[in-house]
């Protein structure tokens, strides 16, 4: 082919055919530039379909790990009624409700902060970073700005989960560390600590019923739990949020949404009269983080309430988005209408809100 041209070209000047041959020069460099233009734009198109697909393959890849993380581990869960389990039994110390009896039956019930179990708890702790791939998400955050903007939401949830999962572990090994430093002050300072027989174990009781500093520290490990806690929560409902957009996103399906929640161990409030104000509310001591999403074409206002029904705290929720918001368990959401109270929300252990 280039040979027919260059033959072209030599015919014209060998005729001093010049103005013709400038034109067909011309005309062959544009016909050169047009076919590289087209052989950039298939290079481009096939390039953004490999990436799209690589795109495509992350967020499918991101789902599958929640998912397996969840049925496998179901680390958050697991961690939360830990430390609620673990809070209560306190919570019998640090109010004397524990008598000396009761300790000789159950020897579990003396220094609950070193028990396996809770050894358990902190090491899995550390795995929670691994329920969804941190190499997975750093990816997907470092392509952030080649998805397209209906992927959004979905790389701000994913960004906020990593987030959590950082502040739960800072909580983690902060309680870590108060319990190795009681531990070496114990070992340190009775040398009935830790001991099986009998007369370790009665010192061991009379020290858990008597002694205040005993009684101070166990209000700092309540504390410790609370903030581990609320990290937890905040965590795991970070975590169904980002597969509330997944779901979202794939099928926009509320039946798909709910589905997804149930697979995490969430289930739906219980709905209550905005007519009642008398039924007495009973809070629980640990403050939790539930998912919440707005499947409304319109803008929601949601209060959280006291104990006596007033308003505390206000937050707006834009149409088809999801959030993470706050309240203790045996406490009540509210959702206005026109400056109304329309519906109220019981909050129970591992509950979500769906408006719709």
């Amino acid at each position: 082919m280039l040979k027919f041209f260059r033959n072209i070209r030599r015919r014209l000047l060998r005729e001093n055919r010049f103005t013709r041959y400038l034109i067909y020069a011309v005309g062959e460099i544009i016909l050169v530039v047009i076919g590289i233009l087209i052989a950039l734009k298939v290079n481009n198109w096939n390039n953004e379909q490999n990436n799209q697909k690589q795109r495509a393959e992350l967020i499918t890849d991101l789902k599958e790990e929640i998912q397996k993380g969840y049925s496998e581990y179901n680390i958050f869960r697991i961690l939360n009624t830990f430390y609620i389990t673990s809070d209560s039994i306190l919570q019998l110390i640090e109010e004397g409700k524990i008598n000396k009896e009761t300790y000789k039956e159950n020897n579990e019930l003396l220094f609950p902060m070193f028990s396996q179990r809770q050894e358990a708890a902190l090491l899995m702790g550390d795995q929670t970073e691994n329920i969804i791939k941190p190499e997975t998400a750093e990816v997907i955050l470092e392509k952030r700005f080649e998805y397209p903007e209906k992927y959004e939401q979905l790389l701000y949830h994913l960004k906020s989960y990593q987030a959590q999962v950082a502040n739960m572990k800072v909580n983690m090994n902060r309680a870590s560390e108060n319990q190795k430093e009681f531990m070496r002050f114990m070992l340190d300072s009775y040398p009935w600590f830790l001991a099986t027989d009998s007369l370790s174990i009665k010192k061991a009781i009379d020290f858990s019923l008597n002694d205040k500093n005993y009684k101070t520290r166990v209000k700092l490990f309540r504390r410790n739990y609370s903030h581990l806690n609320r990290s937890i929560t905040a965590a795991r409902a970070s975590q169904a949020i980002v597969m509330g957009e997944l779901v979202r996103l794939h099928s926009g399906s509320l039946a798909d949404i709910k589905e997804a929640f149930a697979e995490l161990g969430y289930h739906p409030m219980k709905k209550l009269s905005c007519k009642d104000t008398t039924t007495e509310l009973k809070q629980a001591d640990l403050f939790q983080f539930n998912p919440i999403y707005n499947a409304t074409d319109h803008l929601i206002t949601i209060h959280r309430l006291n104990l006596d029904y007033e308003i505390y705290e206000t937050l707006e929720l834009p149409s088809r988005q999801f959030t993470v918001f706050g309240q203790a368990e045996g406490t009540i959401f509210q959702m206005d209408k026109n400056g109304r109270c329309e519906e109220r929300f019981m909050v129970k252990r591992s509950s979500y809100l769906l408006i719709y």
